[in-house]
């Protein structure tokens, strides 16, 4: 399993795929605000993997990118803001105030 990065100008999300079977297990989309800031707006785990770990996986990922590019968090997804919430001392540092 690898997270990949999709920066296409409509569509912007990181996704992990098995490299193996090139299944998409799954994907974490993003906006651009602006003024610094993007906005986590979706994730998707494919039912199976589901309780893997897979969601924490690309929320590190997310938070990586944030912050090599110095920008902040909105959590628009339940999910991340449950993420978000739950480790505050890993994710706490990137939201948007």
């Amino acid at each position: 399993m690898k997270v990949y990065h999709n920066e296409d100008e409509e569509e912007k999300f990181f996704f992990i795929l098995d490299d193996e079977a090139k299944n998409d297990l799954g994907e974490m989309f993003y906006r651009e605000e602006g003024r610094g800031i993007i906005v986590i707006t979706h994730t998707f785990i494919n039912s199976n993997f589901k309780g893997k770990g897979l969601g924490k996986l690309l929320m590190d990922e997310v938070a990586d990118f944030a912050r090599k590019k110095n920008l902040k968090i909105i959590p628009q997804c339940p999910f991340a803001k449950a993420l978000i919430e739950k480790y505050p001392e890993k994710y706490g540092d990137l939201l948007a105030e």
